[in-house]
């Protein structure tokens, strides 16, 4: 039986969706879960996910004609043929490309991509040749996601809960890190919604650094978990607007996490249950993917 993930690596990210180890994707990004999708009536290879169609309101008429130039151009090449295309509101995942054997392929495509389809033609032949991205299409990801996006994080926050009340637990993180006085005013809140569908993986918390704010998961704001968990999640995230991540090359010459480095274990250590917390997490962890 497979061991459940740590509760480390449920506070930090989500995992991809599974893919056999004999068709290995290109991904550009992190994946989500699916949402509702759309089927498209045209071609019978393009699904238009619920959400994309609403972010994009042209997305499935872009969407069928990028299958049909892929439809077209792919086996001219030689490359494997076009055997689905799915259009997501997904910002994290821009694009995924995975052969399905030497016959076939599916691709995986933000919507906000869809109006340019020629660098999003050519991203996906190099990929289907080569494995890799060109570098015109990080060229365009970069102006379509920039830093200040990513980390405006939500626009409003509650941190009274059902049963949990974070400005308590900011208050108290805020005094064992008091050498950081910026997380006096940290702001706190709930995010996150109930799922009709069972979650693989849940994010219990977050941080945006340049807003001095951080959000945890609603699974957490239950009577059934424990009061030292939650203020666990709130210092954990606390202790990344402390210490935030290192550069890429800070990391390299110091060959160090750049996320979870020694400076942020020293201050995430100074939470006085936090071994015990991690382990009411691991242990509960079908609780939380209920929610």
């Amino acid at each position: 039986m497979p061991r459940p993930p740590s509760a480390e690596q449920l506070l930090l990210f989500a995992p991809p969706d599974p893919v056999p180890p004999s068709a290995p994707a290109v991904v550009a990004g992190a994946p989500e879960p699916p949402r509702l999708v759309v089927s498209s009536p045209r071609s019978g290879l393009v699904r238009v996910q619920g959400r994309a169609a609403q972010s994009v309101p042209n997305a499935p008429e872009l969407a069928e004609q990028l299958a049909a130039r892929l439809i077209t151009s792919l086996p001219t090449l030689g490359l494997p043929r076009l055997g689905g295309l799915t259009v997501t509101a997904n910002r994290r995942t821009m694009l995924t490309v995975q052969r399905l054997g030497r016959e076939r392929c599916v691709v995986r495509v933000a919507a906000v991509l869809l109006p340019h389809t020629e660098t999003l033609c050519r991203a996906i032949i190099v990929s289907l040749r080569t494995g890799k991205f060109p570098s015109e299409l990080g060229a365009l990801l970069r102006t379509l996601t920039p830093v200040e996006e990513a980390e405006a994080g939500p626009a409003q926050l509650s941190s009274r809960g059902v049963t949990h009340d974070l400005r308590a637990a900011v208050d108290a993180a805020a005094r064992r890190l008091a050498e950081f006085p910026k997380l006096r005013d940290a702001v706190a809140g709930w995010v996150g919604s109930e799922s009709s569908a069972r979650r693989r993986a849940i994010r219990l918390g977050v941080a945006y650094p340049t807003r001095n704010t951080i959000a945890l998961h609603r699974a957490l704001d239950d009577e059934s978990v424990p009061a030292y968990v939650v203020e666990m999640v709130v210092h954990h995230e606390l202790c990344h607007l402390a210490a935030p991540p290192l550069s890429r090359a800070e990391a390299t010459r110091l060959r160090e996490h750049r996320i979870h480095h020694s400076r942020f274990r020293a201050l995430e250590r100074r939470f006085p249950r936090l071994d015990e917390a991690n382990r009411w997490v691991t242990d509960h962890l079908d609780l939380l993917l209920r929610f």
